[in-house]
């Protein structure tokens, strides 16, 4: 008897992210077995089947047909050693992964999941891993790969929530009343055409950027911010704070940059710009959906701020957090936006994070998702990392630094600005709290560029 197939109906907020991939890299400090990864794999995806699924388009909607069609598995031998491989973190093309091609999977010509196991010249591995956006957010990934170490290791593996109408699933958790605006920005043609123009330009006009904070070193920036906030803050709100003021410092908009030649002049004497900072939120707990819900269960909180202390922008964004569901959740009002729209409008609606003519700056926050949790042969990683296809200026991505201590910033800036981060101003700014006699772990100090 043939059993039915599981199809999802993705929601509109899903169709804001369709055309986006996502892509992480695992890092290993031992040879793993390839082929026990891969059966791992597979059992991995009988339980959440939405990572090989097919995305079906049906009129202005989209589905993802779960059909076990749409992974791919391959394994490959390197000449990289592992501090080589990091560095190779902050390139466009690391070599390490197989990114998605988002618009491919969209139309359903493509997989919606990538993996590539590297085995590395000194008998390291890393094991490179993609994902239509569309299918879920991190949450929904870091779900997938515990059941993938369970399924590698022969334990029980959680089960998944697989919500087949996603849109319905949300609006039964929404409040009645949300903050009022929606989550996203409408665009004219004009502009529309130059965020694409930004977008294919990405890759000539941007450089990544790595900075390592170690545990100690992480521990008295937060102590310095809370002293000066006189409240407490989490880790997240002081890195979130101090990467912004300092990315904006080095760029001329707060205090001036000596390097920020572009700011000079007329600029210089006027009053400092006001910016937009947004941090995406994992809503699970706000809504009560379960952990292992899978889809994107995302919003935003939006600060515009000024030249502001770092330690009053990380409480301002304490108290939005506090205050997330009354002042900062939108996804009803922007349903009702798009509803009032039409669907024909879903292509002028852009996320919040993404104006660069403005410089708004968005941090997705990835630590505390239990990335290191995915331990293969015994073994945990000693380092999880984005591994950026698209770099779009002015967001940076915040995981867990090696052996899940300290933290690893991952920031997308414009080239000149980069350059200015790596210099001898940036790194002392960027560095602020690090003591002479700091010890880093050996993996940091062995790769290369890594601020």
């Amino acid at each position: 008897m043939r059993m039915s197939v599981p199809v999802i109906r993705c929601a509109w907020s899903d169709l804001l992210l369709a055309d986006l991939s996502v892509s992480v890299v695992f890092c290993y400090d031992r040879a793993l077995d390839g082929p026990g990864l891969r059966a791992g794999f597979t059992a991995a995806l009988a339980a959440t089947p939405a990572f090989a699924g097919r995305f079906r388009p049906v009129g202005a909607d989209l589905e993802l047909v779960c059909d076990g069609e749409g992974a791919e598995f391959r394994e490959l031998d390197s000449p990289l050693t592992l501090p080589e491989a990091i560095s190779r973190l902050a390139l466009l093309e690391s070599g390490l992964v197989d990114h998605v091609d988002a618009p491919a999977a969209r139309a359903g010509r493509a997989p919606v999941t990538r993996v590539r196991l590297n085995h590395l010249a000194d008998g390291t591995t890393v094991l490179g891993c993609s994902w239509h956006h569309a299918i879920g957010d991190m949450s929904s990934f870091t779900t997938f790969m515990r059941q993938w170490s369970a399924a590698s290791a022969g334990e029980p593996v959680e089960p998944s929530l697989l919500v087949e109408d996603r849109a319905t699933f949300l609006d039964a958790m929404l409040p009645e009343k949300d903050s009022g605006r929606p989550g996203f920005r409408v665009v004219d043609e004009r502009e529309s055409a130059e965020l694409r123009r930004v977008a294919e330009a990405s890759a000539r006009a941007n450089r990544l950027v790595q900075v390592y904070l170690a545990e100690a070193e992480l521990a008295r920036l937060r102590e310095r911010f809370e002293r000066e906030a006189g409240r407490r803050l989490s880790t997240n709100d002081v890195l979130t704070a101090h990467i912004v003021s300092t990315v904006r410092r080095l760029d001329g908009d707060y205090g001036g940059a000596a390097g920020a030649a572009d700011a000079a002049g007329a600029a210089a004497s006027a009053p400092p710009a006001e910016r937009d900072l947004i941090v995406p939120v994992d809503l699970r707990r706000t809504l009560g959906a379960p952990r292992e819900t899978i889809g994107n269960l995302l919003g935003e909180i939006a600060i515009r701020h000024g030249d502001v202390a770092p330690a009053k922008l990380a409480a301002d964004l304490r108290a939005a957090v506090e205050d997330f569901a009354d002042s900062h959740l939108t996804l009803r009002t922007s349903r009702a936006v798009l509803e009032e729209l039409g669907p024909e409008a879903l292509d002028r609606c852009v996320p919040l994070g993404f104006n660069p003519s403005e410089r708004t700056f968005t941090t997705s926050r990835w630590r505390g998702f239990g990335a290191y949790t995915a331990e293969f042969d015994g073994a945990a990683p000693v380092l999880m990392a984005p591994a950026i296809s698209l770099p779009l200026p002015w967001v940076c991505w915040m995981v867990e630094g090696f052996n899940g201590t300290g933290a690893l910033l991952t920031v997308a800036v414009p080239a000149a600005l980069a350059t200015r981060m790596r210099s001898a101003e940036g790194r002392a700014l960027l560095h602020s709290d690090r003591a002479p006699d700091d010890e880093l772990p050996a993996l940091a100090s062995a790769v290369r560029r890594m601020l």
